[in-house]
């Protein structure tokens, strides 16, 4: 007996499940869609950081080695790292929990899917790279592309997508805060277009 066609409304609704649920596809600074897996992960460290610091509040000058020492968090994904976009609203030093857990959790999806995100950028600065003289795995992960670079590209493959799109990409990419991608805004793309497992 032949198996039944899923309706593609059906089909449609999935994909929209898997966008709405990717945790990289959230716009507000506040709404989270982190597995709770790890957000009790950062919840725990972040109680013990308080504990072993006695202090009820993790400060902005403090992050940076919470996420190093408590979170693990390689340097490969602290380049380009902006403390204030983790702080609480009108505060000057305060870490806000809630954007803690959404950025410090997009972090560590990244760390987990390091290797995928490493091979994939590789490929890319390695196709690029003819003009530069990238010697190191250090060089390679700090290569900043630009949109010259990505024009270069297109026009080398023969792609047709126009100036803008190209623009977007790096917007996307950057959350619109710098005008090319780095290693770690690569791997927010392909977290956004789902090829990292969360």
């Amino acid at each position: 007996m032949p198996q039944k066609k899923k309706p593609s409304s059906l089909s449609a609704l999935s994909n929209t499940r898997k966008f709405n649920e990717n945790p990289f596809n959230v716009v507000s600074t506040t709404e989270s869609r982190i597995p709770s897996s790890i957000e009790d992960l950062i919840l725990d460290k972040y109680t013990d950081f308080c504990y072993n610091s006695d202090t009820e509040d993790l400060e902005s000058n403090q992050l940076f080695g919470f996420l190093k020492n408590y979170l693990k968090i390689p340097d490969v994904l602290l380049q380009g790292f902006n403390p204030t976009r983790y702080q609480i609203d009108g505060e000057t030093n305060v870490v806000d929990i809630d954007k803690l857990v959404k950025y410090g959790g997009l972090l560590l999806i990244m760390k987990n899917n390091l290797e995928i995100i490493k091979s994939y950028w590789k490929l890319l600065v390695k196709y690029m790279s003819d003009d530069f003289n990238l010697q190191n795995d250090k060089e390679v992960f700090e290569f900043k592309i630009h949109l010259d670079d990505l024009m270069k590209l297109r026009d080398s493959i023969n792609d047709d997508s126009n100036e803008n799109a190209l623009i977007d990409m790096i917007a996307v990419g950057s959350d619109g805060e710098k005008v090319f991608v780095n290693f770690v805004d690569f791997g927010k793309i392909l977290g956004k277009i789902g090829e990292l497992n969360f």
